[in-house]
């Protein structure tokens, strides 16, 4: 029996599936060009590549510097949103397709990323406890409902992949 017998603004969860395949390839892209972005300046601001005597940091998060653990987890986000951007494009082959194998990639990249996003949101939280910024409110709140998307869309899939 499948967790969800239709997915919210569609009436079948095969067009749910096209659908969280649409956005999270979406979701993916606009992932990997950010962090993309933050991972050459952190690299660059890391590695001393920098003529300028003040620090530089382009992150609305950690205003203070740039450290080896957002380097991590800029890395494992920008893998993520690789490995995403390919499982989503079986995905949709494997809708198309019915084969229901080639869904299984598409649900452990999202449960994946699912949680190193979790993780990254605990190491801000605990790191920026000492100073509250506004903006920082507005990411988190943000990042809450992207994940809460990524669920749903994760139980779409998954509910399609039991109908098989």
């Amino acid at each position: 029996m499948a967790l969800l017998q239709s997915c919210c603004c569609w009436h079948s969860l095969r067009k749910g599936s096209y659908a969280s395949a649409v956005y999270t390839m979406a979701y993916f892209s606009l992932t990997l060009l950010i962090t993309g972005v933050a991972l050459h300046e952190d690299r660059q601001v890391l590695g001393g590549m920098e003529n300028n005597t003040e620090p530089y940091n382009s992150s609305i998060i950690e205003v203070e510097s740039t450290t080896t653990s957002t380097m991590v987890f800029n890395i494992l986000v920008t893998s993520c949103s690789v490995l995403g951007l390919m499982s989503c494009t079986l995905l949709v082959y494997g809708i198309y397709s019915d084969t229901r194998q080639l869904l299984v990639p598409w649900i452990a990249v999202v449960v994946f990323a699912s949680v190193v996003d979790v993780a990254h949101i605990v190491y801000l939280i605990c790191l920026e406890l000492r100073n509250f910024n506004p903006m920082t409110a507005i990411v988190f709140t943000l990042d809450f409902f992207l994940i809460s998307f990524n669920i749903y869309s994760l139980l779409c899939v998954v509910s399609q992949y039991q109908e098989y």
